[in-house]
């Protein structure tokens, strides 16, 4: 079957052309049905700090198939918070055939803290969203 274009050169369509568009749409549709999960880590640079001196609490969140919706850090009862930096790189990987398409996100939201008053304080796991799921971090 052949079909005119607009410089009126025709081309020809074959049963081979609509398999491809087939099978890549249905690699696409099965990108989006890849699981979504998270991992979620929280680390300290230290676990014994002075007060009015400073610690370093990172905050880590690993997805698959999905971004990161929604990070909340833990509170920081004792501390104050003296700068919050978020990084939130991204990868795609693409495959065709037997491979799969996978988008990878994470996120980094890193805190210096200033130890307030004296005490022993546990912090609760942070929370991430994503794919509407929650995931929780290990406490600290």
């Amino acid at each position: 079957m052949t079909a005119p274009t607009r410089s009126g050169c025709r081309f020809a369509l074959h049963a081979g052309s609509v398999a491809i568009a087939l099978l890549v749409g249905a690699t696409l549709g099965h990108a989006r049905a890849v699981a979504q999960s998270a991992t979620v880590r929280m680390s300290a640079d230290r676990t014994a700090v002075a007060v009015g001196d400073t610690i370093v609490l990172e905050i880590r969140a690993e997805a698959t198939g999905g971004t990161v919706q929604l990070f909340e850090a833990p509170d920081v009862v004792g501390f104050d918070v003296v700068s919050r930096r978020v990084a939130t790189p991204m990868s795609f990987q693409f495959g065709f055939g037997g491979h799969t398409q996978v988008v990878q996100s994470s996120s980094v939201q890193t805190l210096e803290l200033r130890a307030r008053r004296p005490g022993r304080y546990e912090l609760k796991p942070a929370r991430v969203m994503v794919g509407g799921r929650r995931f929780l971090s290990n406490r600290l």
